[in-house]
Formats: structure tokens, sequence, C-alpha cells
């Protein structure tokens, strides 16, 4: 965080706030009365809208400096952490939740949209009825570097997504289908769309200095899958199943 920080509040049950300035009246951070040992961290410069809620104990939240949450609803349960890097924007309505000893991570200069829900947990239980076992533990979630989300993106418990990717409006991003780095995902459940991207913070609107091209990277090898015919007495075994199914069926 570089410079040291300033305690900004703290109370009798081990709940503080850490920063370097003070919390504007916009962001309304609440420790309801099951809150103990939480702590949030507040990086220098951070522009802050919108709520936040320690509901359990030992709740962890650092916001890194320069970020600006335009509108956001943080909601954390016990021993569980958010992070949200430094010049990451997260936009109005987006919901970030976390329990159970999960940590929803989102990295540094990433751009989250308006009304995305980014999740950790899945807020109730659900069971197996034949089994009894519960089926949605709480499962961290991570959203690397330079990540950019469109409105009403949904990312959920367990999910992945690698560095410099971008997801279309209205994806849903799930904990079986990592998304790799530097790619167009879109779709329920999202589908990469197209590789090898880079994306630019430059608002089109905000800026007249959009180039038309970048440099060139280098692009990665491409994997070549070798597969060997099948061997005489494959294609001997297969045909004598034909012939069996044949004279069977006749």
């Amino acid at each position: 965080m570089g410079e040291a920080e300033t305690v900004l509040y703290s109370d009798d049950r081990g709940n503080r706030i850490l920063g370097h300035d003070p919390i504007p009246d916009s962001f309304n951070v609440r420790f309801t009365a099951n809150a103990q040992d939480c702590t949030l961290r507040v990086g220098k410069s951070a522009k802050l809208r919108g709520n936040l809620e320690f509901r359990r104990v030992n709740g962890d939240v650092t916001i890194g400096a320069n970020a600006n949450l335009a509108g956001v609803h943080i909601l954390l349960g016990d021993n569980a952490t958010i992070r949200i890097g430094d010049g990451t924007f997260v936009g109005p309505q987006t919901e970030l939740s976390t329990a159970e000893g999960a940590t929803l991570s989102i990295g540094t200069r990433c751009l989250i949209g308006a009304y995305n829900i980014v999740r950790s947990d899945d807020a109730h239980p659900f069971y197996d009825l034949a089994t009894g076992a519960r089926l949605n533990r709480a499962q961290s979630t991570t959203v690397a570097d330079g990540v950019w989300t469109g409105r009403g993106a949904t990312i959920l418990p367990g999910s992945h997504i690698e560095s410099g990717s971008i997801l279309g409006a209205q994806t849903v991003v799930t904990a079986g289908r990592p998304i790799p780095a530097n790619v167009v995902a879109v779709g329920n459940p999202a589908r990469v769309v197209r590789r090898n991207v880079r994306w630019l913070y430059k608002h089109v609107q905000q800026n007249t200095d959009v180039p038309e091209s970048i440099t060139p990277e280098p692009m990665p090898e491409p994997v070549v899958e070798i597969i060997a015919p099948p061997s005489l007495l494959q294609q001997a075994r297969r045909f004598a199943g034909r012939v069996k199914r044949a004279l069977i069926a006749g």
C-alpha cells in the first residue's frame, strides 16, 4: 500500500478500517452484531461508492490504490476475503459476495461492468437427498489482472479468469470452465469465441488518441495433436463387430 495507513475506525469487537483518506459518506461500511475481528483496508486515492457489510467473523477486504467502486454491494461471511487490485473499476449495482473461508480476488487494472455478479458462495446451501451430502460449499473465485467484463456478466463460485480476457454482456462463467488469458468469451456457460486479443483501458467516447492498430505480439506455437491410425488388428476387430451386429439384426 506504500505510505503508512491510518486507523480510520475501530471498535471493541476488533473491527477496524485502515486507510489513507477518510471514507466518504457515499460508501456505507456496516459491521453487523455478529461481526468480529474484521478489517477493511483502503489504498490511497481510491474512489468509493456503495455499501460493504461484514456479517460474521474475520472478514478481510482490501481495496487497492486508485480503485474506483462506482456503486457496489459487498457482502462477507465467516473468515472470508475480498481483494480488489490497484486501479480497478467496479461498475454500478455490481455485487461481490464470499463466505466460508473463501477468497474473491479481482486483480489490478480490471474493468468490471455494471450489474455484474461475482461470487464465491451461493448464499444458501443445498444437498443430495440420496446421500445427505452438501453440494455447494463456497469456493474461491479469481479474476486476474486486466480483465474486462461486460454489463450483466455473472462469475460463479470457483471460477477462474486469466489476465487480459474479455467477457461479453450477460456471460456466465462457471467453475468447470476456466477462461484462459487474452480471449473473448460469451454465452451461458461461457465459451471462447476469439483468442489472442488485447484490449485498452481508453474509452472511445472520452479519448481521441485511440490507436487503429497496436504492435503485434509473438503468437504461441499451435499445439498439434498427432492421432495414430488404427492398427490392422483394431480394424479387423471393428469389421468383425459390424459383421456380428449385421448377422444379429438379420
